[in-house]
């Protein structure tokens, strides 16, 4: 409309011009050409500001970082594993090393066509009590170990019933003994009885799972050890496991068997120059663990032991993809992954690495590998994150915060796919969390 008003206000200016002209014996005809040619071209100019008011901005990628965030970091995170940072030459010249431009959702389209895998939350076997049980676990006075009966008998002094016996016991066997790395470096491994474990402090998962099932039934906890095939330090995925190579526990609570590995618990194990060295790092997701995670890592001599409906042969368990409790622990849920693992609907498992905080995945792919070109929506909790951040093959974009949710709209391009999080501390510096491959 207002295109068309400027038209009629043009032509009533050309009409009185052509009048004055043609009272002057001015050169009508020449003039009158020039004047139309004006407003021709006014009129294309004004119809071009229209169009381009009107049309929607062209974008090549969606985020959902602000623009008063550019330039807030420059560094790329490093990992926990030696896998080399995104070049710096997959960055635009003009933006400094990891930065993306600042991007936002510009439409309800991009939204509509952004795919979302909702995660269910999994159920907390843990109980409002387990941090003061733990905290009394790991402080226990020297006076009251002695000895296995002194020792059961101090810890399940402050449960109430089977659950609380069990962790209190799970949660001093794991915070006490060591891994005996010189004993599995060497092949000279000290006694696992429950007596000398206590005495020595020191074992292997013989020994750890020994002296949980003696100091278990001195609780009167109806426990057994189970024995039988693992993907730890010492596996490579993919390979054909010969020999048994691992000890766990069951106990039996409220008459359901629960699986617990306390020896996984107590740390984790990294090779240095050819040798095994320990890490004491409590780790309470082998705490009554779910079957269907649990078996994963974890394939007993009898299969009653594995607690699932669906049961697997050995040929089976070595075939399921290498996942470790960092993955389970994010929130993914093995009630779905296990049957999609074995049905072949999931091969592969994204990569993950520890970071010193909460995450809590809310939806993301269960499979590593993800098609270019998806729009996904991507959302994690984490209560203690500064802020969390993707990389798409080596670009960083902000997600959106929303109280302890954050959230991201992400057009794949191929390469890899981070999740990253900030804790404080330096404002530039990301840790990977876990890690996707686009193709």
């Amino acid at each position: 409309m207002k295109t068309i008003l400027k038209i009629i206000f043009f032509g009533i200016i050309a009409g009185a011009t052509y009048k004055y002209l043609n009272e002057r014996n001015i050169n009508v005809v020449e003039k009158s050409r020039e004047a139309i040619e004006w407003l021709e071209l006014k009129t294309k100019e004004i119809k071009a500001a229209g169009d381009e008011k009107t049309s929607p901005p062209a974008s090549n990628d969606i985020g959902t970082r602000s623009a008063n965030n550019i330039n807030s970091f420059t560094a790329l995170n490093k990992k926990a594993s030696a896998s080399p940072a995104p070049s710096h030459e997959d960055v635009q010249p003009e933006i400094p090393a990891g930065i993306q431009p600042a991007q936002s959702v510009n439409s309800a389209t991009d939204e509509s066509e952004a795919e979302e895998y909702l995660i269910p939350e999994k159920p907390s076997s843990a109980t409002p009590g387990f941090p003061e049980l733990d905290k009394y676990a790991k402080n226990i006075p020297a006076q009251s170990e002695p000895s296995l009966e002194n020792l059961a008998a101090s810890l399940i002094s402050h449960a109430s019933n089977d659950l609380e016996k069990t962790r209190l016991i799970f949660t001093w066997i794991a915070t006490h003994i060591a891994y005996d790395d010189n004993g599995f470096n060497t092949g000279n491994y000290s006694d696992t009885k429950a007596e000398s474990v206590l005495r020595n402090r020191v074992s292997v998962c013989q020994g750890y799972s020994d002296l949980f099932l003696a100091l278990g039934k001195l609780a009167g906890l109806e426990i057994v050890t189970i024995t039988g095939y693992s993907k730890g330090i010492t596996y490579s995925p993919g390979s054909t496991l010969t020999d048994t190579d691992h000890a766990w526990n069951a106990v039996k609570i409220d008459g359901q068997w629960k699986l617990f590995d306390v020896t996984w618990a107590a740390g984790y194990g990294k090779g240095v120059n050819g040798r095994l060295v320990t890490v004491m790092q409590f780790n309470d997701y082998w705490f009554d663990t779910r079957s269907d995670e649990f078996i994963f890592s974890h394939l007993p001599s009898d299969e009653q032991w594995q607690l699932n409906d669906t049961r697997i042969s050995k040929e089976q368990f070595e075939r399921l993809p290498y996942v470790s409790s960092l993955f389970f622990k994010m929130g993914f849920n093995g009630n779905y992954c296990y049957p999609s693992a074995l049905n072949g609907t999931i091969n592969e498992l994204p990569d993950t690495y520890y970071v010193n905080g909460d995450i809590r995945m809310v939806s993301m792919p269960y499979d590593k590998m993800i098609r270019s070109g998806k729009t996904i929506k991507v959302r994690v909790k984490s209560d203690k994150a500064v802020k969390i951040a993707y990389s798409n093959n080596g670009r960083i974009t902000e997600m959106a915060k929303d109280g302890n949710e954050f959230s991201a709209i992400i057009r794949t391009t191929p390469g890899s796919l981070s999740l990253m999080a900030n804790f404080g501390g330096d404002a530039m510096m990301y840790d990977t969390f876990l890690e996707y491959v686009v193709e």
